[in-house]
Parts: structure tokens; sequence; C-alpha cells
């Protein structure tokens, strides 16, 4: 039995650990000005300067720039193993071997709910991909199979899946 709290906090775990940090901020160094100091120090009647890039001048570089946060979130282990093991209690799951003729029947019921998780490239052509989502067994992951409620595997990729999920 999986928990609401326990579900959601790994959900959100799982997918903050796949967040990139795009966006930064520069700093002094990063700022393209010259090291040369804008006016003499002493003379000029302007208070002292050293560099273009300082924080206070316009266009200048901020004294502790955002950019360089961390997104991770820890999961523990015996959790995260549980929450492996039964979220695919909680899904329906088909065996085709023939994926065109069987897939038709549930094609009209189940058209953004489910997904077809293959082995090999000949079950993979464009005209499923345009029916359903399409992913190689090798490459699936926990969030493909929390967002569908319907898992549509061959026999072999069953067989791999079952393996895989064993070991972990």
């Amino acid at each position: 039995m999986i928990y609401k709290d326990i579900f959601k906090n790994i959900v959100i775990s799982l997918i903050s650990n796949t967040r990139n940090n795009i966006s930064k901020q520069k700093n002094r160094g990063e700022v393209s000005f010259s090291n040369k100091k804008p006016w003499k120090q002493k003379g000029t009647g302007n208070s002292r300067a050293g560099r273009r890039s300082s924080p206070i001048w316009r266009k200048g570089g901020r004294s502790f720039p955002n950019g360089k946060e961390n997104y991770k979130k820890k999961i523990n282990k015996k959790l995260y193993f549980l929450f492996k093991k039964n979220i695919i209690l909680y899904k329906k799951i088909l065996i085709i071997d023939d994926l065109i003729k069987n897939y038709i029947i549930y094609k009209k019921k189940y058209y953004n709910k489910s997904i077809f998780i293959f082995d090999k490239k000949k079950y993979y052509n464009n005209v499923l991909e345009r029916i359903i989502p399409v992913i190689n067994v090798r490459n699936i992951r926990i969030i493909d199979i929390i967002k569908y409620k319907i898992l549509i595997f061959t026999r072999k990729s069953l067989e791999y899946f079952d393996k895989y999920y064993k070991k972990i």
C-alpha cells in the first residue's frame, strides 16, 4: 500500500532530480569589462572606483549571483524500492503479440491513458507513434509508469521488465 504523502514526496523528488539549472546571473568576473581603472584615484572629484564590473555600476556583475542552486532531493532507498514494487500493482497491464490488430479495440477507450513498451525496433513504427506514446523497455522511467494507467507490453519486454525490477 502506497500512502499519498510518500507517493507525493517520491514523485516530487524524481521530477526535481531531473531538473536542470538553465538561467544564471553573472558575477563581477564574468561581466565583460576591462580591468582598467575608470579614472585615477585622486584629483578628479569623483569617488574612487576600481573597475566597471563592480556591482554598484550600471551593467555591473552581481555580488552573490543566483544560478548555482541544487534541486536534488534525497529519496530513502527502502521507500523508493517499496514504491517501485507497489506502483505496478495499481496499473492495468496488457500483453500483446500482434500489436495493430489488438490495439484497435482499445484505441477509442484508452487513447490518452496508455503507453506501449517495446523491446525491439520492429515494433516501433510511425503509425504506432501517432496512435499512442511508445517507449523502449530499457529507457522506461518511473515517471512514465506513473503517468499512464495502462501499460501495453510485448511478451519479451515484459520478461525484461520483470528481471529489471527484481534486481532492484
